[in-house]
């Protein structure tokens, strides 16, 4: 069974040395059990947000290093 176990807003910066608005490349992460999904909030329709897909990774076999 696939549960959430954190949401968070992160935003993605491409280049340093750039100037942009922070809210320029935000993105929603969702991590459930077993995945971690990337998304954009592409509006709002009706009081409700959605979103937009970008990319998602399985966690499983996955290696992370810090």
């Amino acid at each position: 069974h696939r549960r959430l176990v954190c949401y968070c807003r992160l935003y993605e910066i491409y280049d340093l040395s750039k100037r942009e608005r922070l809210t320029a490349h935000q993105r929603e992460v969702f991590l459930f059990n077993d995945l971690l999904v990337i998304t954009k909030i592409s509006g709002k329709k009706r009081q409700q947000l959605q979103y937009q897909f970008r990319q998602a990774f399985r966690l499983s076999g996955m290696n992370l290093y810090l």
